[in-house]
């Protein structure tokens, strides 16, 4: 399997104290060290030649430490600058480590070409692999070589250091982080105020790197716990912006929240305040990129923070730690246990007989519901406990509940009924009202102003008859007042 180094290696700059190479021969032992042959060139008569040492039919193995790839290196650099530039050794040579061919989980090799290869083997394990006894050492060979075997040294040196962390954190029971700021502390007294300085500092770098570590961890840990999520918390921090966009991020963040009883509330470039803003459509990512880093929307958190330290405005804590029977309804003394044990009370404030303890449990009604002192405030879940504060509830309750539910769907029944009465006959009484008082155009004969009296006196007879019948009694005299004034008006012009 072949990939790639997440860090670009070639990217990083390494100095070195530069050795010198005098000889045209040198045979390479199995400690990787140059030992001088004598004074025999090339067949170019330009470079040196480089044999393995030992008989032909039991050549040796070539190994390296840290310390010897790296005086190799050393060496390996100096002969490319002198047999090359044909210049005097510097003090130090400046050169960038070697990306390697192929990486994979517990080994590395570095094609280093004329038939050489380095491999480095996961932990401690460096070696040289050649298909030849001997061959000629260009300024190229040497060159690559050199920068191999530097990133070798950096391969060696990061190993020890995570086995000397893992040992030192089994020995101690402590992570390796805690292990230095144990030390820091232990030295703290002996520090000159530089070094206390340089100590915080490095204490700082220790808390970003554990921060670090924790997120990936978690993130790995969340990835398989949530393996349904719509991409990867891994993803989420390692791809680029253009694979993975904020909405989607968003999206991954509120399920999370949701599984993890998280209250958060999220803003995106698709939330109706920001389209309402720019006068509808949307923001492109990078525009809300820019947005989201405005030192106003970075003011979101610290709003909602200080709104809540304003005497609780933005949520009710206290009457969430009771939903949740964390503290306890009657007396707010913590509580510890489940819901379906306490009940949401302590131990002195809740009765000792089971029964007792949930008939006034009961009885107090629901901390969620708008109507807390009331005995069917809770509210039913096929599950059984209360989804607002999860009280168990007993079945003779799922009864009682389900009882209450119909006395109040058939009074809102009757109530419905009410309203369509009070509508006709408020609807009768005003036709009946305006035909009595109606006039017959220019008739302003006795027979007419007769009749409307008789229509007058028959709508105050119906209208006595439906009071008996309406709930809306007060609407009925009113309309009987109005038809008997008129009557009286009718027989006065009589």
């Amino acid at each position: 399997m072949t990939t790639t180094d997440a860090i670009d290696v070639e990217s990083i700059a390494v100095a070195i104290e530069p050795k010198p190479l005098r000889w045209a021969r040198y045979a390479i032992g199995d400690d990787g060290e140059f030992t001088e042959r004598g004074v025999c060139w090339a067949r170019d008569g330009e470079h040196a030649v480089i044999e393995l040492a030992g008989l032909p039919d039991a050549r040796v193995t070539v190994t390296y430490d840290s310390t010897t790839a790296r005086i190799a290196a050393a060496h390996l650099l100096g002969y490319v600058h002198q047999f090359d530039l044909d210049e005097p050794l510097p003090e130090h040579l400046l050169t960038t480590l070697l990306a390697p061919d192929t990486r994979t989980a517990t080994g590395t090799t570095w094609d280093l070409e004329d038939g050489l290869a380095l491999r480095y083997t996961a932990p401690f394990g460096a070696s040289l692999i050649a298909e030849a006894a001997e061959w000629t050492l260009t300024a190229d060979l040497a060159t690559r070589w050199a920068r191999a075997l530097l990133t070798v040294a950096a391969e060696l040196d990061h190993a020890n250091a995570v086995a000397v962390q893992a040992i030192l954190a089994d020995r101690t029971g402590k992570t390796p982080m805690e292990n230095i700021r144990a030390w820091l502390t232990d030295l703290h007294h002996e520090l000159t105020a530089d070094q206390k300085r340089l100590a915080e500092r490095v204490r700082e770098v220790l808390a970003d790197e554990e921060s670090i570590a924790r997120g990936e961890t978690l993130f790995a840990a969340l990835d398989v716990a949530q393996p349904d999520l719509p991409t990867s918390l891994a993803d989420l921090r390692l791809l680029s912006r253009e694979t993975v966009t904020h909405e989607q991020a968003a999206d991954v963040i509120e399920q999370l929240a949701a599984r993890y009883a998280l209250p958060i509330y999220l803003w995106t470039a698709a939330s109706w305040y920001v389209r309402d803003e720019i006068g509808g459509g949307t923001l492109t990512e990078q525009e809300w990129l820019r947005v989201g880093r405005t030192v106003e929307m970075g003011n979101f958190s610290s709003m909602i923070e200080n709104e809540q330290g304003n005497n609780g405005a933005a949520l009710d804590v206290r009457l969430a730690l009771y939903q949740a029977g964390v503290l306890c309804r009657e007396c707010d003394a913590r509580i510890t246990g489940e819901i379906a044990t306490t009940l949401g009370r302590c131990d002195e404030c809740r009765p000792a007989d089971p029964d007792d303890a949930m008939a006034e449990a009961l009885a107090a009604g629901c901390p969620g519901a708008p109507n807390v002192e009331n005995f069917v405030s809770h509210f039913l879940s096929s599950s059984g406990p209360c989804t607002h504060c999860g009280l168990p509830l007993p079945e003779y309750y799922h009864l009682v509940l389900e009882a209450e539910q119909a006395e109040y769907q058939q009074q809102q029944a009757a109530r419905r009924a009410i309203e369509d009465k009070k509508h006709r006959v408020m609807t009768e009484a005003r036709r009946l009202l305006a035909e009595s008082m109606a006039q017959d155009g220019s008739d302003d004969s006795a027979e007419a102003k007769e009749r409307r009296l008789v229509m007058a006196r028959e709508s105050v007879r119906q209208l006595r008859n439906w009071e008996l019948e309406s709930h809306y009694t007060h609407y009925v005299i009113k309309a009987t007042r109005n038809i008997e004034q008129s009557e009286l008006d009718i027989e006065s012009t009589c």
